[in-house]
């Protein structure tokens, strides 16, 4: 073993999510959308955003955008799949008060502005605008959770590791 090795990351090692919007963080378990709520696509936490702005919330690349604008799929350097989902049954507003700022298969850094959406529209349009935080199916343990109730965009949300 070099005298580095012991410094290489590892697919093990922990990787920290960062809070993507700020806002009230709840648990995934008080959507309405059992989708998220029974946590069959992965575990995190939600958001009900207090701002339009959706920020990278790891260094990683863009894995899935839609034409919708309403969701994010990254995958975090180290492998792990993440998925932000701005509101719930969003996809029904075809890309109607979303903007957005990032592009497929585009090399993202934590805290990069990805997009914006008007909260006010989507409220008033009859969607939620709780916003999952997930890491997909996979083989990972969420090692800490934030206690906090109210984060900003940048603070730490939780822990993976596998």
């Amino acid at each position: 073993m070099g005298l580095f090795d012991r410094f290489k990351k590892s697919d093990a090692d922990p990787l920290t999510i960062y809070a993507p919007i700020s806002g009230k963080v709840i648990p995934l378990e008080q959507l309405a959308d059992k989708t998220f709520s029974s946590k069959i696509m992965g575990d995190g936490v939600a958001i009900i955003p207090s701002e339009g702005k959706i920020f990278a919330p790891v260094n990683g690349t863009i894995s899935a955008l839609l034409d919708t604008k309403h969701a994010y799929g990254v995958t975090a350097e180290g492998g792990y799949e993440l998925l932000v989902h701005i509101g719930q049954d969003t996809v029904n507003l075809k890309g109607e008060g979303f903007t957005t700022k990032a592009k497929q298969d585009k090399k993202i850094k934590k805290g990069e502005l990805l997009g914006t959406f008007d909260i006010d529209f989507i409220k008033k349009s009859g969607y939620e605008i709780a916003t999952p935080v997930i890491v997909m199916q996979g083989d990972y343990k969420i090692k800490t959770r934030t206690e906090a109730t109210e984060v900003k965009a940048g603070d730490v949300l939780f822990t993976v590791s596998k």
